[in-house]
């Protein structure tokens, strides 16, 4: 299994409602790096979150995902960062 860089865990943290925890989820999930979130949706991130841990995540952890796509797009210069 292919690791998440401390590099791209550390943009991750800096997103609103992202912790640690997240992260790992995430990182277990298959994500790489913040890119890789340009284009999602929160139901299909959490769909392989829960698939990848058995962790169902709750409207907080959605609106945590709302902000990492947001700071995705205003990465990539789609929009402003959240």
């Amino acid at each position: 299994m292919q690791t998440m860089e401390h590099r791209e865990r550390r943009r991750l943290s800096q997103v609103r409602s992202i912790g640690p925890r997240m992260i790992a989820w995430l990182e277990t999930a298959g994500y790489r790096s913040l890119e890789d979130f340009e284009g999602e949706t929160p139901a299909s991130i959490s769909f392989r979150v829960e698939a990848a841990t058995g962790v169902r995540l709750n409207r907080n952890g959605n609106r945590a995902l709302e902000n990492l796509i947001a700071a995705a797009q205003a990465a990539s210069g789609q929009t402003k960062a959240p």
